[in-house]
């Protein structure tokens, strides 16, 4: 049986400029690279803390460009948040000029890469 979420891995251009971001925005922990020998400007793979036991892999790819069509049914990550935090997110986002859709228990808005990344009060399906 599956015990819980571990990571998720997102494919991105430039690495310190999306740790910065996952950083800035969300205040994850940058951790560091997967290979001690390298560094955040060499990384292949950097890790990043979201809460204990939960990580995000930004995974490096010159290349990284999603291949959706732009809306909010794409692929996307979501965080659980407060409604104080959601209001902090929302100011750090318009500090930076990133678009934000918003509906009545989520901001939805795009990684430097474009990855569309949710942030939630949403208690999440009916069981």
């Amino acid at each position: 049986m599956v015990e819980g979420f571990h990571h998720a891995g997102v494919a991105v251009s430039d690495v310190p400029r999306a740790v910065e971001f996952y950083e800035g925005v969300l205040g994850f922990e940058p951790l560091g690279p997967d290979d001690p020998a390298e560094t955040i400007e060499t990384a292949t793979y950097f890790w990043l803390a979201i809460a204990d036991d939960q990580w995000l892999n930004l995974a490096a790819n010159p290349d990284a460009v999603p291949d959706y069509p732009g809306n909010l049914d794409d692929p996307h990550l979501a965080f659980r948040v407060s409604e104080a935090e959601a209001d902090r997110i929302s100011r750090r986002l318009a500090d930076r000029d990133v678009a934000v859709t918003e509906s009545p228990t989520s901001l939805y808005f795009r990684d430097p890469d474009g990855n569309l990344v949710e942030v939630t009060q949403w208690d999440g399906p009916e069981r």
